[in-house]
């Protein structure tokens, strides 16, 4: 596939990486993207590095989490029960 551009053809690479997305779909995407309001796409990028620097998992289910604990291990309803998250 050849691009008119070696920011689209980067973006479309980078897209294509990820599971299930082959460079077609890469393509669209990079496409849709270039479409919509600067903002959208200014808040996507955003959120796929908050997504990468503030997401951790929970230190006592390992589940995903904003936090040390996720919600359900940090709620006051499930410290009164024993179970997965004591």
């Amino acid at each position: 596939m050849k691009f008119s551009s070696s920011l689209l053809e980067n973006a479309v690479n980078e897209l294509a990486k990820l599971p299930g997305v082959g460079k077609k779909t890469a393509l669209r995407f990079v496409l849709h993207l270039l479409k919509q309001d600067e903002i959208q796409s200014n808040q996507l990028a955003d959120s796929i590095k908050r997504l990468r620097s503030e997401i951790q998992f929970c230190s006592k289910c390992f589940n995903i989490s904003d936090h040390v604990l996720c919600k359900v291990c940090s709620s006051p309803a499930r410290k009164k029960r024993a179970g997965l998250c004591r």
